[in-house]
């Protein structure tokens, strides 16, 4: 079976996951294994209940000190307490970084075509709480776009404030 895994991964491309919950009949650590022995990536996205934290962090921590295995998941919320800190990841965790980027990136639609030096914004809007949004200095190769952006309704209007280099904005609706 291991070596149908690697395979099959290989073949594809792809990654293991796993869903759920940390649990000792769920068998996580059986997939982490099989991911392992694979050499396979593996994604875990899992809730720990207070009931199975003992469980977690003797059994399923020392497992995933690999470079194959990812953890996503949480513990539960205690009353009264700050949130747990992911105990097998950076603090803060890393891709915490970049979530306003992305953030922004998903709001606006906005994709970058290096090799055309274009700036595409797919109907773009803005959360209702945003009135506008000023985007300065955003580079693409050798130029450098400064973008307004203003709510209206359901829309967005789109402003080219200043332009240096030869690069295009293109606004699909």
């Amino acid at each position: 079976m291991i070596e149908q895994v690697r395979q099959r991964a290989q073949e594809l491309d792809v990654l293991l996951a796993f869903l759920g919950r940390v649990a000792p009949e769920k068998g996580l650590d059986r997939a982490i294994g099989i991911a392992r022995r694979a050499g396979v990536r593996l994604r875990i996205a899992a809730k720990i209940d207070l009931a199975d934290e003992r469980y977690y962090h003797q059994r399923i921590v020392p497992l995933l000190r690999h470079p194959l295995m990812e953890f996503v998941g949480g513990f539960e919320r205690r009353r009264g307490k700050a949130p747990t800190l992911y105990p097998v990841a950076c603090a803060p965790q890393a891709w915490a970084a970049c979530a306003p980027f992305a953030l922004l990136q998903a709001c606006l639609g906005l994709e970058i075509d290096a090799a055309s030096a274009t700036v595409i914004l797919r109907r773009p809007r803005l959360p209702q709480f945003l009135d506008w949004l000023s985007v300065r200095g955003l580079r693409i190769g050798e130029s450098t776009l400064d973008l307004m952006f203003r709510r209206h309704d359901s829309s967005v209007a789109v402003n080219l404030v200043r332009r240096e280099g030869d690069a295009e904005v293109d606004v699909l609706l």
